[in-house]
């Protein structure tokens, strides 16, 4: 073994964890989901290509829908996040 002392931790190994409000089971850790995507609607004068949109989207705060999918139930949902505080607003099952 190296010099190093110990392993680094992991994720799961921390004391605090992040959780999300399921609208099938309730709180869950985020562990549990999957991130789907934002739900951004096109815009109709695009000032370059549909990919380019897609892709090349800057990281302002702002309030969106994304996908989200839970692994357990198999299930996928939407939800309304505003990003700068990295909040939940609203769940809509599918």
């Amino acid at each position: 073994m190296s010099g190093r002392k110990g392993r680094p931790q992991s994720a799961t190994n921390f004391t605090t964890m992040k959780y999300l409000n399921c609208p099938l089971i309730g709180e869950r850790p985020i562990t549990e989901f999957i991130y789907g995507g934002a739900i951004d609607p096109e815009p109709a004068d695009l000032e370059g290509s549909a990919g380019r949109w897609a892709y090349h989207q800057d990281s302002r705060p702002l309030k969106r829908m994304e996908w989200w999918y839970h692994q357990p139930s198999q299930k996928w949902f939407r939800v309304s996040r505003e990003t700068k505080a990295n909040a939940i607003l609203s769940i809509e099952e599918q």
